[in-house]
């Protein structure tokens, strides 16, 4: 009974390791070959794969695979520059699939898939090159692809059904939106984010290496296992608020993202939820090197820390800054500063530098007086008028010189504000204008006032 186990689980382990192994190493005695720059090899189905590009052939050429028209029903790609080649499948009347990511093909070569089954074809990659012939895809066949692309360009063109893949599901409550030329995929429903299911014609799955940023709206709970897979160009994540768990492998796979923010109510976070990728040389799944993860600073979950630890990665708090708050202001002669503080702990997230101010308007202020000069004195010698006779100076910044503007010749001002009434000048009145000017300093501008002085000569 044991040698029977033994063996049963020796044959399961065999047939395991040769479905995993990639197609290069099957059976030996597969139909295989060269095709241009890549090797095919008949095992079920068509591979196709190497460096690339595959031969192009024309309508009446025979291709190595040819003599397999029965056989061959399905096509994996697996060539580095992802080109189909010119009448490839021309003529393989039992084709009618391709099994490669479909985001990855560049080019549909003319004629490609002419006189075959095929009834459908998903071509994500919104710029693909598609050979301009009506027997690329055939007349029967619906296209799957994005508005404003060759696909749909094409469809237009050859009179093809044309089906837009912006809009998809993640699930039966949940919709997925993706904007191919920004990379945005937008989820919003819920609460179950469950990923695509096998009725789906089509979904964002078909298009992994597309995606750059995935947006979970408000409403959604969960974020489904694997649901969010392979997506190797993707570099940031955004969680609602409502988010609740995080399944096993959600983002395994995504080794662009070095770092994800955890939401507060976020109680579970499955194995390998994110920080790992599949390197390319052991084909093994290892850590993001880096991979942080972030949660707010009063979240009293522990899933975000525990997460972090368990998988060796970086734990940071995540803190929301007010809009600031002037600690000190800026004067003319000094700069101020701005402090920002979170608004959950109190914590000082940074400070800023207020610039300097402008200089202040000068606070100068100029009353005038009406001093009186006697005549009788007058005749015999000239005569002065002190400052505090003739004028009121107050909250002067800086040093303040006068000058007069207008008046009788006869009378004159000097600098420091001395006004002087020569000898001669007859009885009366007389008005003269004067300048009273403030120079200002460090913090505030010059200024100046000008004041009419009237002066009674009696």
């Amino acid at each position: 009974m044991k040698k029977t186990l033994s063996l049963v689980l020796s044959l399961l382990m065999i047939i395991t390791t040769l479905t995993a192994l990639p197609f290069s190493a099957l059976a030996e005695d597969d139909p295989s070959g060269t095709t241009g720059n890549a090797t095919w090899r008949l095992h079920n189905q068509l591979y196709i794969e190497g460096e690339g590009p595959m031969a192009d052939y024309k309508i009446d050429d025979v291709k190595p695979w040819d003599e397999y028209v029965d056989t061959v029903k399905t096509l994996v790609l697996k060539t580095k520059d992802g080109e189909i080649g010119d009448y490839a499948l021309y003529g393989m009347t039992n084709f009618k699939s391709i099994r490669t990511q479909a985001d990855l093909i560049t080019r549909i070569g003319k004629g490609a898939f002419g006189n075959t089954a095929m009834t459908e074809i998903i071509i994500s990659n919104p710029n693909c090159v598609i050979g301009d012939d009506a027997l690329t895809v055939p007349e029967a066949a619906t296209i799957y692809g994005f508005a404003g692309s060759t696909a749909e360009a094409y469809a237009k063109k050859y009179n093809r059904t044309f089906v837009d893949i912006t809009n998809s599901k993640c699930g039966s409550n949940v919709n997925a939106h993706f904007d191919f030329k920004t990379g945005v995929l937008t989820l919003s429903g819920g609460p179950y984010a469950t990923g695509p299911t096998s009725s789906d014609k089509y979904s964002y799955k078909d298009f992994p290496t597309l995606i750059k940023k995935v947006v979970f709206e408000e409403g959604i709970t969960w974020a489904y296992q694997g649901a969010f897979q392979g997506f190797t160009e993707c570099t940031e994540i955004v969680f609602p608020e409502s988010l609740e768990k995080i399944g096993n492998y959600a983002f395994l796979g995504a080794g662009k993202i070095k770092s994800v923010t955890i939401p507060k109510n976020v109680t579970e976070i499955g194995t390998k939820a994110f920080g790992y990728y599949s390197d390319p040389e052991t084909s093994t799944q290892v850590t993001v090197e880096g991979f942080t993860v972030k949660t707010p600073c009063d979240n009293t979950n522990t899933a975000a820390k525990d997460y972090a630890e368990a998988n060796g990665f970086n734990f940071e708090l995540t803190h929301t800054s007010d809009k600031g708050t002037v600690t000190k202001k800026a004067t003319p002669t000094a700069t101020g500063v701005k402090t920002y503080k979170c608004t959950a702990c109190g914590k000082v997230l940074k400070t800023e530098t207020i610039a300097k101010t402008a200089k202040y308007a000068n606070t100068l202020t100029v009353k005038a007086k009406k001093p009186t000069v006697k005549f009788k004195s007058l005749k015999k010698k000239n005569q002065t008028i002190a400052l505090k006779k003739w004028v009121t100076v107050s909250k002067a910044q800086g040093k303040v010189t006068y000058k007069k503007s207008s008046g009788n010749k006869k009378i004159t001002v000097s600098k420091a504000g001395k006004i002087t009434v020569k000898k001669g000048l007859k009885k009366g009145t007389y008005k003269v204008k004067i300048k009273v000017s403030a120079a200002g300093n460090a913090t505030y501008k010059a200024g100046s006032k000008t004041v009419t002085v009237t002066i009674k000569v009696k």
